[in-house]
């Protein structure tokens, strides 16, 4: 595969705040790119800075092939073959769900006939083509969020930015976008970069997950990948549930306070935090080398299984169990060493 979208070396400052600092990025052709990250993180100050809605202050910028933004060249936002996808839709109120879709071709000068086949192709892609001739007030949150989907998508771009587009979704609607999007994205063979600060949501939709932090981005990667084998503890963290241990390798066996696990990670150094998943707890028996025990303090249901909190050697663990456990029981467990991911300590 050919990297699609290349960035190298972008900063930018905000008043005093460093937004970013020295990032890059590749995202192939075809590729579906979740950026996943806290408010702040510089999420979408990036995809500005790719579709040239804002300029770097120091950096490379590349779409298919071409320098888009560099010391002797910046390309203007209709140029540069970019669609986005706003978080709050951004769709002309004043005109039907139809012109909404039409504006754009006809400043890109397709003529009347060709932009009526791109609007009617896009519209029914998107299943509102018996909307168009509604005005964006008559549209439901979601039908919005189609609407503003098709605009970018009849553009036929290059690359597509959707910077939250389900943020202002409601929950029960969510999931149905979500697949939506992302069967939209691959029939249309776009390349996508999708910003948002859901980690299911990231993780659903992405070919590969991309995990910023203070303006850096601190680990790429396929999404079972950055899940299983973190890189520092905020990526574990973020991603998810977990359980961290903070300790020591002696002789290639993690300990802490009187706690003895094997891990089949690379240690890092000789101070490291051992974190492993709630759902990755097992039968005491499935791994003898990893066998703990402690004193249940909570178990709530959770629907598909029993979410077991309990206390070990004074650090609390949660764990996921198939079956109820009653408070101050003693549950005997253990967690599989290819399941227990090493990252420096205090990262």
């Amino acid at each position: 595969m050919t990297a699609w979208v290349e960035c190298s070396g972008l900063a930018k400052q905000l008043g005093t705040k460093q937004v970013l600092s020295g990032l890059d990025l590749s995202v192939e052709r075809g590729e579906i790119l979740s950026i996943l990250g806290p408010s702040g993180s510089g999420k979408t100050t990036l995809i500005r800075l790719i579709a040239g809605l804002a300029d770097p202050d120091a950096g490379e910028i590349a779409i298919a092939g071409k320098t888009v933004f560099g010391p002797r060249t910046n390309t203007p936002i209709e140029r540069r073959g970019v669609g986005y996808v706003f978080q709050d839709y951004a769709v002309w109120p004043h005109m039907t769900v139809a012109a909404n879709v039409a504006f754009g071709l006809e400043l890109a000068g397709l003529g009347r006939a060709d932009r009526d086949i791109r609007v009617r192709e896009a519209l029914t892609s998107v299943d509102i083509a018996e909307l168009a001739d509604r005005f964006p007030d008559q549209l439901s949150g979601g039908q919005q969020q189609r609407l503003a989907l098709a605009r970018s998508l009849a553009m036929r771009p290059e690359v597509i930015l959707l910077d939250e587009p389900l943020s202002n979704v409601d929950a029960a609607l969510r999931e149905h976008l979500r697949l939506e999007i992302l069967q939209l994205v691959r029939a249309h063979n776009t390349t996508a970069i999708y910003i948002t600060h859901d980690q299911s949501e990231a993780m659903a939709l992405c070919d590969r997950l991309a995990v910023m932090q203070g303006g850096r981005l601190l680990q790429a990667g396929k999404p079972e990948e950055l899940y299983r084998r973190p890189n520092s503890l905020f990526v574990a963290s973020f991603l998810g549930g977990a359980n961290v241990l903070q300790g020591e390798m002696e002789n290639g066996v993690f300990t802490t306070q009187g706690l003895r696990l094997v891990s089949r990670s690379a240690a890092p150094g000789p101070a490291v935090d051992l974190v492993f998943r709630p759902e990755d707890a097992a039968p005491a028996e499935a791994h003898p080398e990893n066998r703990l025990s402690g004193a249940v303090v909570a178990c709530m249901f959770l629907g598909r299984c029993w979410r077991v909190t309990l206390r070990a050697a004074d650090l609390m663990f949660q764990l996921d169990w198939p079956v109820q456990v009653m408070p101050s029981a003693i549950l005997d467990f253990s967690v599989p060493p290819d399941r227990c991911a090493l990252v420096p300590s205090g990262s």
